[in-house]
């Protein structure tokens, strides 16, 4: 069982993921126009996805009834996503990426640790009242790296292998 500080910790690192997607979603808006409107669809579900954490963290832990199930149980794999969303964007904003590599990276980062899981939460057949509301509030704002993919499919994107 983790300890309150640590799934404070836990829920303070997915919240950023949340936020470092929503700023990755954001820059690829500006430096490829033609993706603005697909680009910020996902900018909001991000940003919708880190106030769910938040309001989570500030109404449910206080009571022990987050659902634990929402995030990764390894703070070290959450920072290094972090981390390297982060050293992405720098590259974006000094146009080092190409609009490929770009969404290549952006689905590789859906796939990772904590936004992994949250799909994987999402996608789970609800156990309690918690979890419904979480996915009810949540609505249609999942599944981004299918989303991407067929986007990238529909615009004749390159899909590069992913492991």
């Amino acid at each position: 069982m983790r300890d309150s500080e640590q799934l404070y910790r836990l829920i303070d690192a997915s919240i950023r993921l949340e936020h470092n997607m929503a700023a990755l979603y954001e820059k690829m808006a500006e430096v490829f126009p033609q993706d603005k409107q697909f680009c910020w669809t996902l900018v909001m579900e991000e940003k919708n996805h880190a106030a769910l954490l938040r309001s989570g963290r500030q109404s449910f832990m206080p009571h022990q009834v987050f659902p634990l199930d929402l995030i990764p149980s390894s703070l070290s794999q959450l920072k290094q996503s972090n981390q390297m969303i982060s050293e992405f964007i720098k590259q974006l904003k000094n146009h080092q990426s190409s609009r490929k590599e770009a969404f290549n990276k952006a689905y590789s980062f859906e796939e990772s640790a904590g936004e992994f899981h949250f799909q994987t939460f999402m996608d789970k057949p609800v156990e309690n009242d918690m979890e419904r509301m979480f996915k009810e509030l949540n609505q249609g704002d999942k599944d981004h790296a299918l989303r991407i993919k067929r986007y990238m499919e529909e615009q004749d994107i390159p899909f590069l292998a992913h492991k």
